[in-house]
């Protein structure tokens, strides 16, 4: 409705992604597969069909930011991150209750999607008084003295790898034994 305040329409927008996800996972899965494997088919498109609705729910965003009721941050960032989740979550759930069978969250995919819904609204329309950030304002990573270490170890081997491939090898004898094998086979 209109006179619904900006939080409450990015709310129901985001719940209704949640329940149309629920409702339709193939189509949900198609559709992110279609994102992942036509990238170059994007490029030339002359039309993107999900323009309006990105333009829209990235309004939706701005306008409860500007309400002080979504987090900081730029609307295209915090809808990546909220459908991303849902995304993940829709395609992940079938693995990760295998590997953590005891999980109740991971039983239904129903279960498992609404409580990622949650979660992900929650982050895209904080309580009131939560610490908001933006990502320019998150403290950047301190590497510890070990964490240090291993990254000169990872360059080191890295370094004796490219050595090792630029160094020229003896011809293989596999390729004439497999074509001999063809041959007689």
């Amino acid at each position: 409705s209109t006179n619904a305040t900006a939080a409450a329409r990015l709310r129901a927008a985001a719940r209704q992604q949640a329940t149309l996800l629920l409702r339709e996972p193939r189509r949900s899965r198609l559709v992110l597969r279609e994102l992942l494997d036509n990238l170059g088919r994007v490029e030339r498109a002359k039309s993107l069909p999900l323009t309006q609705y990105v333009q829209s729910f990235c309004a939706l965003i701005a306008a409860a930011q500007h309400d002080g009721a979504a987090a900081r941050g730029a609307p295209i960032l915090l809808l990546t991150q909220f459908l991303g989740s849902l995304s993940y979550a829709l395609v992940a759930q079938p693995t990760f209750a295998r590997m953590i069978s005891d999980s109740s969250l991971l039983a239904s995919e129903r279960t498992w999607i609404t409580a990622v819904a949650d979660l992900a609204e929650a982050t895209l329309l904080p309580p009131a008084g939560a610490a908001k950030q933006t990502a320019a304002s998150v403290e950047p990573l301190r590497l510890s003295s070990l964490s240090r270490e291993r990254m000169k170890s990872g360059r080191r081997a890295a370094t004796r790898l490219r050595r090792c491939a630029a160094r020229p090898r003896a011809r293989s004898p596999w390729p004439a034994v497999w074509s001999r094998r063809r041959q007689t086979g």
